[in-house]
């Protein structure tokens, strides 16, 4: 249950953090990622966290010209865990 809570906050913090971005400058980069956590208790042994990034993808976007522009995808797949 609170695995769903974090997640679900998250979700809303970094939902909310688009009326934060940057403002139309000559580069613009914006993405997201995949990501979860784990918290176990136990009466028995101590408690433990499990962290994993499952997927990071960063978008890179310029304007070169009226009608041009160059948009760049930068995308980390697999898992880290720690």
């Amino acid at each position: 249950m609170r695995r769903h809570n974090l997640l679900n906050g998250l979700f809303i913090i970094f939902l909310g953090s688009g009326l934060l971005a940057q403002a139309e400058d000559d580069l613009r980069v914006f993405g997201y990622f995949q990501t979860g956590f784990q918290h176990v208790s136990s009466d028995v042994s101590k408690d433990e966290n499990t962290f994993n990034l499952q997927q990071l993808n960063l978008f890179f976007q310029k304007n070169i010209s009226t009608h041009w522009s160059a948009f760049v995808n930068f995308e980390i797949l697999n898992n880290y865990s720690s």
